[in-house]
């Protein structure tokens, strides 16, 4: 009997161990919390380090105008105008010493190009050193100490991406606009990239969010060409295909779960009349702008509206259907992205209604055939 037994067990194990689920890891609320603070501090004092930078390009109050006066006084003038402390690597000093007391003319409407003109007269090296900020102290340094200084900063990319002319709905065309960001941005020191040999700045993707790490100075000149990007860009313009169709009370859940997920199933509903669409309106409109779209079907005024909204993560739209009548007025209101569809259903009186909306940029866009999905 127990070699029967035996074989009997080792089966109910067996089977045991392949229904078991893999246990959830265990998230502890405390770390996570302590990870966003964390993210929240260090993106609080990068902004500080940027705002230090940005003081560096404004005039000076007053024009000033060195005329042989020594590094020293050239180096006050400058930290009362950006009111931060400014070190200098010693190794940017050379080997002469005394660099207080060298002279320095020059012409200067900024800080920036006054710093600039102080390192030309005291420093042999001058072109190997840049200026950069740590922990709210400008340093004058080379890409040795600028190693010490990367920090990581994300950059949402869901207003630009679709702008440019490469991009889309594919996934492989959405890989070459980031590949062109990514040149783009490594422009102005291209050696400084890990994608090209350097070591200083490394970008990672994540949909459309690009996590770079790089120093302050870096993410300061890379913050700026990405608002004089967005200002050269066209404005992207969306053509907007939605659907509205009346759904027959026998048409059971599944079905209605298809609609809602692909919309796979339209054109076979509406030979069977199950579904009679009662719209199916294009238009188009710039992506900062209101949309709307009304007609009257059988004494009903639906209106379609879409209305974008900007957060941090980038721009996305509301699209509501609003149908009134004389029994009463509802709506339904959907979430969308350009170039994602979005559907769902409402009860209109004994009325099903269900709308489908997707914006598609210029480039991409295609005409309809047949019913809008």
């Amino acid at each position: 009997m127990l070699h029967t037994l035996f074989p009997m067990l080792a089966t109910l194990l067996c089977v045991g161990l392949q229904q078991v689920p893999p246990l959830a890891p265990v998230k502890d609320p405390a770390a996570e919390k302590l990870a966003q603070s964390l993210a929240q501090t260090s993106a609080v004092a990068l902004n500080h380090d940027l705002g230090l930078l940005q003081r560096l390009d404004l005039p000076f109050p007053k024009p000033l105008s060195f005329k042989d006066a020594s590094a020293i006084e050239v180096l006050k003038a400058i930290r009362v105008a950006v009111k931060a402390p400014i070190e200098l690597d010693t190794r940017a000093l050379g080997d002469s010493g005394g660099w207080e007391l060298k002279t320095v003319s020059c012409e200067a409407p900024t800080p920036r190009q006054a710093l600039d003109a102080l390192l030309r007269a005291i420093s042999p090296d001058y072109e190997e050193f840049v200026l950069d900020v740590a922990a709210g102290i400008m340093v004058i340094t080379d890409s040795a100490g600028q190693r010490t200084m990367r920090c990581d900063a994300q950059y949402p990319m869901v207003r630009l991406i679709p702008r440019m002319s490469s991009a889309t709905t594919t996934d492989a065309a959405l890989r070459n606009a980031r590949e062109e960001l990514e040149d783009f941005l490594a422009l102005t020191r291209p050696s400084d990239w890990e994608s090209n040999g350097g070591d200083l700045a490394s970008i990672v993707w994540t949909g459309p969010v690009a996590t770079i790490r790089a120093t302050p100075s870096m993410h300061h000149d890379m913050r700026k060409r990405l608002a004089q990007l967005e200002l050269s860009l066209p404005t992207l313009e969306l053509i907007w295909t939605a659907s509205v169709l009346e759904i027959a009370p026998d048409v059971d859940d599944a079905t209605i779960d298809r609609l809602l997920s692909t919309g796979s199933d339209v054109d076979a509903l509406v030979k069977s009349g199950k579904v009679t669409i009662l719209a199916a309106p294009r238009f188009s409109t710039k992506a900062d702008e209101q949309a709307q779209a009304s007609l009257t079907v059988d004494g009903v005024e639906l209106v379609i509206r879409v209305e974008p909204i900007a957060s941090p993560a980038g721009r996305s739209y509301v699209v509501r259907l609003r149908s009134n009548s004389a029994t009463g007025s509802t709506e339904l209101a959907l979430r969308a992205l350009a170039g994602v569809r979005a559907a769902g259903l409402t009860q209109t009186g004994a009325k099903r209604l269900f709308l489908a909306a997707i914006g598609q940029p210029t480039s991409a866009a295609t005409p309809p055939s047949g019913a809008a999905k």
